[in-house]
């Protein structure tokens, strides 16, 4: 039996495909369509023919007619989605697959589209989104209601803990951009500056006595103060484990707040506290969460102190190199410490 031509195999791919098969002149125009297409399109075959394929679609997004135009520019087959309206008027979206076909002389001649009902896929898509958004919400929610808690009890740090937020934002991605691999996913930038507010929560087991203190504390006194770190890290430990055992999670964006309760006042050369931790021994996020930490508490007053201006905590910073913070994360600081003055003047 001789071998069936490639017309032959081309026609029965085109007419027994799932997918819609769609041929198209240079301008985007139908030549062709298949079966498939028909009952994608509820239409018939001689109602698409000489019609501009984004109009058959009655793409509403405008991706189809940008994919069409990019692929005919770099002669490179290309994939979008397109939203487009039912019989119904119902919302319904395609996978549009299209691919150049080039003349004898190199030159794009036509293209073929493949076309893929994915209404459903992008619905479950969709309602996932949402269910994502609104964890994420929660996660907000109980974040910002716990770091409030060691805020109300000291109005003198009104608007620090969004402040540390936000410097924690500017620094992890100045960090990750710098090759930080800790900080890689954009994901955990954004956990890691979510959870930097929870750094004092353990200072809800401060006595008011202490901690609204307008005097330097005694040494037994500024022990009870560097309880605060063990007790907020116990705190949220607590809550994590709860969440875990009930979402099955192994770990969740407590326990990084928990970390960063713990170590913010760890120091890269371990003198600092509640373990003594060196250097690398600190995790990443803790080291960030230090250095933001002492920039917002330099740079604002307090009952026992005057502000410092911008200047002079960056050369404070800038001097605890090596000593109190990590050298390459004071270095990402120094690189966009214009971004924290601009923070830093927007709340006077």
């Amino acid at each position: 039996m001789a071998a069936p031509s490639a017309e032959v195999l081309w026609q029965c791919f085109f007419e027994r495909s799932t997918q819609g098969v769609v041929v198209l002149d240079r301008n985007g125009y139908i030549l062709a369509a298949n079966t498939a297409m028909e009952q994608i399109l509820m239409a018939r075959r001689g109602e698409l023919l000489g019609r501009e394929m984004a109009a058959a679609l009655q793409d509403a997004t405008g991706s189809l007619g940008d994919l069409i135009a990019e692929v005919l520019k770099s002669g490179q087959p290309g994939q979008a989605e397109a939203s487009w309206k039912g019989q119904e008027g119902e919302e319904r979206t395609s996978r549009v697959a299209v691919i150049p076909v080039a003349n004898d002389a190199g030159d794009v001649a036509g293209l073929v589209a493949l076309v893929q009902d994915v209404t459903v896929e992008a619905g479950q898509r969709g309602q996932l989104e949402r269910q994502v958004g609104e964890i994420h919400a929660l996660q907000d929610v109980l974040i910002e209601t716990l770091a409030a808690l060691a805020e109300w009890r000291d109005p003198g740090i009104t608007g620090h803990l969004r402040r540390i937020r936000t410097y924690t934002r500017i620094l992890t991605e100045e960090l990750a951009a710098r090759g930080a691999e800790d900080l890689g996913s954009k994901e955990h930038r954004q956990h890691v500056a979510r959870s930097a507010v929870l750094h004092d929560v353990g200072k809800i087991a401060v006595p008011e006595g202490i901690l609204l203190k307008p005097a330097p504390l005694s040494p037994e006194e500024y022990s009870v103060v560097q309880m605060h770190t063990v007790v907020g890290a116990r705190i949220l430990e607590d809550a994590d484990r709860a969440l875990s055992e009930r979402t099955g999670q192994a770990r969740t964006f407590l326990r990084l707040g928990a970390e960063i309760a713990r170590w913010h006042h760890e120091r890269w050369d371990g003198r600092g506290y509640p373990d003594g931790l060196r250097g690398e021994m600190i995790p990443l996020h803790a080291r960030v969460v230090a250095l933001v930490d002492v920039y917002d508490a330099l740079t604002t007053r307090r009952v026992y102190k005057e502000a410092w201006g911008h200047e002079q905590a960056v050369e404070e910073i800038r001097a605890s190199r090596g000593t109190h913070f990590d050298p390459e994360v004071v270095q990402a600081f120094l690189a966009v410490e214009k971004e924290f003055a601009r923070v830093h003047q927007a709340r006077t």
